[in-house]
């Protein structure tokens, strides 16, 4: 099939750009005297009744309007259809099936608006709601009055069709607002979900796992008759070992639009596609700079022809989503087409570190004195979150699963998170989240501001380390790394450590003459030792206890209080 652009103005290029690695651009069309006859991308502008009396007898080009002004573009699709042309299936308006020339809404910050006492403002892109969150860590989206029976009706729809719990945070409608003065405005209160993490922040595994989750998602939203209006990754976390969609103003009803599954496709597919091409860098860049929106032509050099083939086609059909079974057929094609994609080698760098501790979990007699004592020290601290700082698989994290209320395992080892997340599908573990991330260079917060309270700029995502931030950091078999590789001295790592607690860090110190290390160290670094790694401590925290780790010649285990100095 061969499509001509309707509208020769400031959006061609980018329809262009956006469409032509998918569809066969053959023609643009405008009606402008001073347009007709000049040469767009090798393709010469032609006028509306040239086009008709020409080429499109024949029967085999569709058009796509490109055309900004709302009268001009109506105009145009009411002169199309006089000539018994269907929208949505002889030709097409560019708003509906281009991801880029819709604009992000900006952050809007609930402060600007009068707030409870007790509540504090988040940030949200919906502008039909905002969301305030009181002290005993309840989180409420107020709905404007004007769109109260709107979100009623998808509420309800959401309810019937169970999509709460397992695809959207938990929600209920309150009914007795007692915080609340404004009555004629209608409250959710959600499930509160502490900590966040991001799809960006996920190992490779984890991350496929949630596509499909959202690919189902989409499937349980069209038979309910809704669609997904925002679809992009950083709408969902996971929570008790579950993916779960955390944005309700997100949801509209109807059926989904093309350009929604063309956002699905480019910010969810294609990084999926460049891991299983093992590309994860590039990968995760787009899906950590979610705003730099993908199209197929980041990708199409990794493919195949054949996979090229096919991802044009899942394309081309996305565009004529009318139906349910449109919706049906092309979610259905998008799974058949990612599982003929063969899964990765691992390249394993520490991925192995801790297969001795998994093997012998239920062996207590046969633990080093580094678990036993690590163990002890974390019983001893009586806290109910843990960040697991390079933590590995995230062995000392998964022992305490049942006992915590959450638990965060940080690696930049993706292959050893990846066998982590199949631990906790395997034995549904609820607690522990691997999480993918730099300590030294944590996810930065994101602002998108618009309205402003006047007082601070809140962000719409908060920093990786304050996300994260817990009752105890574990650092184990890390700050010879922090030393020695990032160059970092004792005040710095310390500091560093302790800035992801609220109160205890257990911290594994391994001396210069550790076997283990010895590749690491330097001539330069004689101030490494073991009684000025102790003296730094002693000036930014409390030891309360200091106990011996494996092998206890060369490495020592400290716990320490934050908040006892």
């Amino acid at each position: 099939m061969n499509y001509c652009i309707y509208g020769a103005g400031n959006n061609l290029d980018i329809v262009i750009e956006q469409v032509a690695p998918f569809l066969n651009i053959t023609g643009i069309i405008d009606n402008s005297t001073k347009k007709i006859g000049k040469i767009v991308k090798g393709i010469v502008i032609q006028s509306s009744d040239e086009f008709f009396k020409n080429e499109f007898s024949s029967g085999n080009i569709r058009i796509i309007v490109s055309v900004t002004k709302i009268e001009a573009r109506n105009a145009i699709e009411k002169d199309l259809m006089s000539k018994g042309l269907k929208k949505g299936e002889h030709f097409f308006v560019a708003e509906d099936i281009c991801v880029f020339l819709w604009e992000q809404l900006p952050g809007i910050v609930s402060g600007v608006v009068e707030l409870p006492k007790g509540f504090i403002a988040k940030k949200t892109s919906d502008p039909n709601s905002y969301l305030i969150q009181n002290t005993e860590k309840k989180i409420f989206r107020v709905i404007k009055k004007n769109y109260k029976t709107q979100t009623k009706a998808i509420f309800d729809k959401c309810k019937k069709n169970a999509i709460f719990g397992n695809y959207i945070v938990d929600s209920w409608i309150i009914n007795n607002i007692d915080f609340y003065n404004k009555k004629d405005e209608m409250v959710i209160e959600h499930k509160f979900i502490s900590p966040i993490t991001y799809c960006y922040e996920w190992p490779p595994e984890m991350y496929e796992e949630y596509v499909e989750f959202m690919l189902d998602f989409i499937i349980s939203l069209t038979k309910a008759d809704l669609r997904l209006s925002d679809p992009h990754g950083l709408n969902a976390t996971i929570n008790d070992g579950k993916f779960v969609f955390l944005d309700f103003g997100a949801i509209s009803e109807g059926i989904a639009l093309p350009r929604e599954i063309m956002e699905i496709i480019n910010t969810l597919i294609l990084p999926l596609l460049l891991i299983k091409k093992n590309q994860k860098r590039r990968a995760y860049l787009y899906l950590e700079e979610h705003e730099i929106t993908m199209s197929m032509r980041d990708v199409i050099g990794y493919l195949s022809e054949e996979e090229k083939y096919e991802l044009k086609n899942i394309y081309e059909n996305a565009i004529y989503i009318c139906t349910k079974n449109d919706v049906y057929k092309c979610i259905n094609q998008i799974k058949i087409y990612l599982n003929k994609f063969a899964n990765l080698k691992k390249q394993l760098i520490w991925g192995d570190y801790q297969d001795f501790e998994w093997v012998v979990m239920d062996e207590y007699d046969k633990w080093s004195t580094k678990m036993k004592n690590v163990i002890k020290m974390i019983k001893k601290c009586n806290v109910r979150s843990i960040v697991d700082i390079a933590g590995n698989q995230g062995w000392y994290s998964a022992y305490f699963d049942n006992e915590m209320e959450s638990i965060v395992v940080v690696d930049m080892d993706m292959e050893a998170l990846d066998k982590l997340w199949k631990r906790i599908k395997k034995v549904s573990m609820k607690k522990v989240i691997p999480m993918k991330m730099s300590i030294c260079a944590p996810s930065l917060g994101r602002h998108y501001d618009g309205l402003i309270d006047g007082k601070s700029i809140k962000p719409l995502r908060e920093s990786g380390c304050n996300r994260i931030k817990s009752e105890l950091a574990l650092a184990l078999a890390i700050v010879h790394h922090l030393a020695f590789r990032e160059h970092l001295s004792f005040n710095e790592i310390i500091k560093l450590l302790l800035s992801y607690t609220d109160s205890y860090l257990i911290v594994e110190f391994i001396d210069k003459n550790d076997e283990y290390i010895q590749n690491f160290k330097k001539d330069e670094y004689d101030w490494y030792t073991k009684e000025a790694f102790e003296n730094e401590l002693k000036k930014q925290c409390s030891i309360v206890e200091i106990l011996n780790s494996t092998p206890e010649e060369t490495r020592t285990l400290y716990l320490c209080n934050k908040q006892a100095i």
